[in-house]
């Protein structure tokens, strides 16, 4: 009976987990150029219906400051979602339903002040968190 509860319970968490996980919203950019390609991204929204911004990176801490940016690999990225809430100054995912104004700059390395070219997207509709885009459809800023 003991290994049965457990069981039970394993199931359970491995199934909250994998849900709560799939709620987390993710920015996917493809059709990166290829000269691109090892480079890191930061991602910056406004929102049009909400405060708070939307922020896109791998993890921040905002005690200390740091923040791990993603790699563009193969002409795409794939890019964490987070909400930054100004008044309370936390981090949380992102899984909403807005419309959203982005800047996405491209960094030579992990550190966002050695950005290298920055693309911006207007009015971009995030479902449950989600969104992708093709480089085309940006405006790029040298």
């Amino acid at each position: 009976m003991k290994k049965l509860g457990l069981m039970v319970i394993l199931v359970f968490c491995v199934y909250a987990i994998s849900c709560a996980q799939s709620n987390n919203g993710t920015f996917t950019l493809t059709g990166i150029p290829s000269q691109y390609n090892g480079k890191y991204v930061f991602l910056e929204g406004e929102f049009r219906d909400r405060d708070g911004k939307l922020v896109g990176c791998t993890s921040a801490d905002l005690e200390t400051g740091d923040v791990t940016l993603p790699r563009i690999s193969n002409g795409r990225v794939s890019i964490p979602m987070w909400v930054f809430n100004q008044r309370t100054i936390s981090l949380s995912r992102y899984s909403g339903n807005h419309t959203v104004d982005l800047e996405i700059m491209i960094c030579n390395s992990s550190d966002t002040d050695d950005f290298i070219v920055e693309i911006e997207f207007e009015d971009v509709v995030f479902t449950n968190g989600s969104v992708t885009k093709a480089w085309s459809e940006g405006e790029v800023f040298d």
